[in-house]
């Protein structure tokens, strides 16, 4: 089964405040630190444990993540800081494999004036 989980990235302008809305949606650990490193970490070993708050999160084997007003986040982040998220959602999606237990994932970006 598919799941779209949608992320609005409007109003975020720090890098905590991006960790923070994939944290609560995506159920991070309580060990989780706040880095891109941890971040990677955490999201390419996502299960259906952390999302047990859909409901039927058990038969899920695909997540399409849904970014919204990603021109907010270009503009509040630097280039470099950019580089570093879209390089870990495209390892995400190059990366996942059911085989291992792990989801699979791909992306949209929406932009929105």
């Amino acid at each position: 089964m598919i799941q779209d989980i949608r992320i609005d990235l409007l109003g975020i302008t720090k890098q905590e405040e991006l960790f923070e809305v994939f944290a609560s949606n995506f159920s991070f650990p309580p060990y989780y630190w706040n880095n891109w490193d941890a971040f990677f970490d955490v999201m390419s070993s996502i299960s259906a444990h952390n999302l047990i708050w859909i409901e039927y999160s058990d038969s899920i084997t695909w997540i399409h993540l849904i970014l919204i007003h990603f021109n907010s986040f270009q503009e509040s982040f630097s280039e470099s800081e950019q580089e570093i998220f879209e390089t870990i959602l495209d390892d995400l999606v190059q990366n996942s494999s059911i085989s291992k237990g792990q989801f699979s994932f791909t992306f949209e970006i929406q932009y929105v004036s």
